[in-house]
Formats: C-alpha cells, structure tokens, sequence
C-alpha cells in the first residue's frame, strides 16, 4: 500500500474498531493487541506478532476470523510500508485508533452489519451523532 499516510492508518483502525465492535469481542482482547505490539522491542516482530496473535484469538474463540483477518491486513500494510523505526508507531496508530472506535461504539444500539460496514470516520460521526 504505497503512499499509506495517517489517514490511511487512520481508517484501518476505524474499520477494525467497528468490526471488533460488531463481533462483540470482549474489551480485554483490544487491550491485549496493544499490550503485544508494545512487549516487543523488535519493530517487524512486534507488528507481524499482532497479526499472528489475533489469528490465534479467533482460533480460540476470543474474536472472529474475519475480524482476526481486518487485523492481520492492517498489521501486513504496515509491514510493507518499510518505515523500520516506525512501524510500531504506525501499528500503535491503527490499534490506538480501533480502540477509540470500539469504546466510543460501547452503547449504540444498531445491527451488527451497520456498524461492520463503518470503515471511515464521517461513518462512524454519523452513527455516533445518530
């Protein structure tokens, strides 16, 4: 994804935050995205290991696959941005960011499909705003 700048971080972690949201993971498990990307000092390992990490939650029932895959795609731009000492940086964006969206979506009351299709932040105001 060439030229991905903070907008584009931006929105990755809007889409992921609403899918989070949409499947109903527990907030323990978008916490523990972050924990992980900031346990590993090693910038390509620590982005590469949200990946896997979200996979193996989605494996043991924490999120869905398709969410776990949101995560996997965002963490595998990153990665082919090649910005070394900045991929935590950016990671920390695009997770910092689904958190926000995940938590500022805690009491909307609409179908799970509506606040899956989020995917940018005019969206998610308008829903939020309602």
């Amino acid at each position: 994804m060439s030229g991905t700048g903070v907008p584009d971080l931006i929105k990755l972690g809007v889409k992921i935050g609403a899918n989070l949201k949409a499947d109903n993971v527990e907030a323990a498990q978008v916490n523990k995205l972050l924990e992980l990307l900031n346990s590993e000092e090693d910038e390509r390992t620590a982005v590469a290991l949200v990946a896997i990490f979200a996979h193996r939650q989605a494996n043991r029932g924490y999120m869905r696959q398709g969410s776990a895959r949101e995560i996997s795609m965002a963490m595998r731009q990153i990665l082919a941005m090649g910005d070394g000492n900045k991929l935590k940086e950016n990671a920390r964006r695009v997770l910092g960011t689904a958190k926000w969206v995940y938590e500022s979506l805690g009491r909307v009351k609409q179908p799970p499909d509506r606040i899956r299709g989020i995917s940018d932040i005019p969206e998610l105001l308008k829903l939020l705003e309602g």
